[in-house]
């Protein structure tokens, strides 16, 4: 009797980021602490001007899952956000994609439930909101 492997998917995490030293090392701590481990994490410094590729690089250092690439300029017929997202896509290994903005934080148990979901429920794209912590009025 043969008895079968199961591996759990590779799943990308795919971030672009510009501008976001306030925010992109508590996005990255709320990955590498997930409970879910396959995965890897790509990371796009969108031209930043502030101390964000440091704040990565910082993280970087604690987890061997997290690339950073840089977009040193858009090709013709891109814009950034879409640019950054296409780049990272295209150093992108899994079998899954998990497209973050660099202000938000995941539960531990978010890439496990979210693929545990999908997977069981036959579903090959899910698109869903995480809760939204504000800072001020507008912010």
């Amino acid at each position: 009797m043969l008895t079968r492997c199961l591996q759990k998917p590779l799943v990308s995490v795919i971030i672009p980021a510009r501008n976001e030293e306030e925010n992109i090392a508590r996005c990255l701590r709320s990955i590498i602490t997930q409970c879910y481990e396959n995965y890897e994490v790509i990371v796009v410094d969108d031209e930043s001007k502030d101390g964000t590729q440091r704040k990565i690089e910082e993280i970087q250092g604690r987890s061997e899952k997290i690339k950073l690439l840089r977009n040193e300029g858009l090709e013709s017929g891109w814009t950034g956000k879409n640019y950054a997202l296409h780049l990272g896509v295209k150093n992108a290994l899994g079998d899954w994609f998990l497209f973050l903005d660099a202000d938000t934080k995941l539960y531990p148990e978010a890439i496990s439930r979210t693929l545990n979901f999908s997977l069981s429920n036959k579903i090959s794209m899910l698109s869903f909101s995480p809760e939204q912590v504000l800072r001020g009025f507008g912010k």
